[in-house]
Parts: structure tokens; C-alpha cells; sequence
């Protein structure tokens, strides 16, 4: 049976996939996890064929593992870019030992160096794990049902149109 023939099911995966995407940048905003609105801008999600099934791909900026899991000690340190970025959002603005003011290169290394060396825990809150569980309600399943016995009454009257040619 082809995937083109299942558009109903194609439809189910679309509407999860916005609730997917919805659901994780309200978890996001939930927990505080906005600076630049970069990540959230870079959520997307498509529909693709998948065999003889539809498959919800979901892409972002690639720190966004990093938000739910962390990184791991001695691994590669972030772009000093996105933490002078981040501090500049923050308004983190680095003194000297006299109070004077400095730039924020140094402190940018420092900390870029420090998340290499040590790591940062991930959040406890499982953003995208809970996000994930909106595809377990009793909406989406309902639909799901509903759609696939659409499906199958419009591959059973295409069948029996073919036979009686």
C-alpha cells in the first residue's frame, strides 16, 4: 500500500506535530529557558514518508540535548560567540578587582572554558520528555483511531471500485 494513500494519517501526524512543537516551547518558557528566543525561532517540524508509515521529524538548534541532558564533562566547550551573546542578553557585565568595568571577552573564555572542563547538569524538569507526553492523550489517540478507520473505509471503497472495472 503506498503512503500516498494514507493522507488522513499524514494529517494525524501534522496536527501532532504542531501540538509537539506548541507543547515544547510552552515547557520552555515554563521553565525559564529563554535568553536570546533563538531556540524557540529554530523549533520546526515536518511530516515525512517513513516506509508505509508518515514519521513527525522535529529539528532545532543543536543545544537543545544540551538543555534536557547537559553536557558531559571534558566534552567540547560551547562557541565563546554564544556566551558573549548570552551574557550581552543577560546583561552580565564583567568588573575588574577595582569595580571598573571590563570587556566581556575574558569572562566569555572563562566560562566557555569552565562548561568544557566541568559540564552543567541538565534540567530536572525533562523539557522535552514531558513535552512528549502530549502525544499520549486521549485527543491525538481518538484522532489517530478515527483518521486510520478513514483511511482503511477509503482503501476499501478504491479496492472494491477497481474490482467492479
Amino acid at each position: 500500500m503506498a503512503v500516498k494513500t494514507w493522507s488522513s494519517l499524514k494529517q494525524v501526524a501534522n496536527e501532532a506535530g504542531a501540538q509537539l512543537l506548541n507543547e515544547l516551547r510552552k515547557n520552555i518558557m515554563i521553565q525559564k529557558k529563554v535568553a536570546t528566543g533563538d531556540l524557540l525561532r529554530s523549533l520546526k517540524y515536518k511530516v515525512v514518508p517513513s516506509g508505509s508509515n508518515w514519521k513527525v521529524m522535529l529539528t532545532g538548534n543543536s543545544y537543545i540535548g544540551v538543555l534536557d541532558t547537559g553536557r558531559r564533562r571534558g566534552s567540547k566547550p560551547p562557541p565563546v560567540s554564544a556566551i558573549l551573546k548570552w551574557m550581552s542578553v543577560r546583561k552580565i557585565k564583567p568588573r575588574d578587582v577595582r569595580g571598573r568595568f571590563v570587556k566581556p571577552l575574558g569572562m566569555a573564555i572563562a566560562i566557555a572554558k569552565k562548561i568544557g572542563r566541568d559540564g552543567i547538569k541538565g534540567q530536572p524538569h525533562h523539557i522535552i520528555q514531558n513535552s512528549l507526553k502530549i502525544l499520549n492523550t486521549n485527543s491525538v489517540q481518538s484522532k489517530l483511531r478515527e483518521y486510520i478507520v478513514k483511511d482503511i473505509q477509503n482503501q476499501l471503497i478504491l479496492t472494491l471500485k477497481n474490482k467492479n472495472k
